[in-house]
């Protein structure tokens, strides 16, 4: 089973870059390989949701 985590930014947010540098070490520290994150520019991605 694999634990997907999206996390949904804008470009120039410093709120967003503080979140990214986190993440990443939540998931070097769990050290799964079944864990992976993306990242959704809200910009770019205007019409994405997750159902």
């Amino acid at each position: 089973m694999t634990l997907t985590i999206e996390v949904f930014t804008a470009p120039g947010c410093g709120k967003c870059g503080k979140a990214k540098t986190r993440l990443k070490k939540v998931v070097e520290q769990m050290e799964r390989d079944g864990v992976e994150w993306r990242e959704v520019n809200i910009l770019d991605e205007l019409d994405y949701r997750n159902l």
